[in-house]
C-alpha cells in the first residue's frame, strides 16, 4: 500500500431532459470507482441538477451504479444512470 492508486477515466453522454448529460468516472486498477463527475448545464439545477448531484454520491457510496431514477427527474437521472452503467461497460473491457 501508500501508493497512489492509479486507474482510467470513462466518459459517457446520454441525453438528459433538456440536454446532455455527461458521466465521467475514474476507475482505479483494484476496480474502486475513486471519482465520479456529472455534468448536465442544461438540466434545471433545482431539480435535474439536484438528481445529478444525489447519483454522483450514490455512485461513489455505494460503489455501483444505482438503478432507480430519482423521483421528479426521471430524464436526468436515468440519462445519469445510463451514461454511469456504459462507463462502468467501458472499463469491463464491454
Amino acid at each position: 500500500g501508500g501508493a497512489a492508486a492509479g486507474g482510467q477515466t470513462y466518459t459517457a453522454t446520454e441525453k438528459g431532459y433538456e440536454g446532455d448529460v455527461t458521466v465521467t468516472m475514474t476507475i482505479a486498477d483494484d476496480g474502486t470507482i475513486t471519482d465520479v463527475v456529472i455534468e448536465g448545464p442544461d438540466e434545471t439545477p433545482a431539480i435535474g441538477g439536484a438528481a445529478l448531484e444525489q447519483i454522483q454520491a450514490e455512485i461513489l457510496e455505494n460503489q455501483a451504479v444505482p438503478t432507480d431514477t430519482v423521483s421528479g427527474a426521471t430524464y436526468s437521472s436515468s440519462a445519469a444512470i445510463a451514461a454511469a452503467q456504459s462507463c462502468l461497460d467501458q472499463a469491463a473491457g464491454n
